[in-house]
């Protein structure tokens, strides 16, 4: 048997009817509500450690992409979008777990911002942008595996 893949949902603490999203690859990062999309599911590479922070290093790929994503910048504001080139340096760290399942998720460049539901407010197509990290409702997030049927 070839190994698999496993899939999760990366949904906000404000409304776990949300994932987070790509539409294509020209588009940002945003959230929506179809969660059976593979443009809502992710895998997520573990790299290991980071020594200096004391957290996980991980590569979030898009399902239905196949891509990484990452900021576009480095500064509060910043879209994520997707890519197919990160360098050595290009990751997410996973923030400490807050109520037993949610935990920010910070860029490598600047651990003082995190993926954050821009302003907020929770509907189809609401953009998902860098912002310091404030430990609310909109920039904690939790992983929901995706269930898969297996043909053995």
């Amino acid at each position: 048997m070839a190994n698999t893949d496993i899939y999760f949902n990366i949904v906000p603490k404000g409304n776990e009817d949300f994932s987070l999203y790509l539409e294509d690859d020209d588009s940002t990062l945003t959230i929506s509500d179809n969660k059976n999309s593979k443009n809502a599911q992710w895998t997520v590479k573990w790299l290991g450690v980071n020594e200096e922070q004391g957290m996980d290093m991980v590569v979030l790929i898009n399902r239905g992409l196949h891509k990484a994503i990452f900021p576009n910048g480095n500064m509060q504001g910043s879209y994520i979008v997707p890519t197919s080139a990160l360098s050595k340096d290009d990751y997410w760290l996973f923030g400490d777990i807050k109520e037993t399942k949610f935990r920010g998720i910070f860029t490598s460049n600047n651990t003082d911002l995190t993926l954050n539901i821009w302003g907020g407010q929770y509907h189809i197509g609401k953009d998902v942008r860098l912002y310091p990290f404030t430990s609310r409702h909109n920039d904690l997030w939790s992983f929901q595996l995706v269930e898969q049927l297996f043909n053995f």
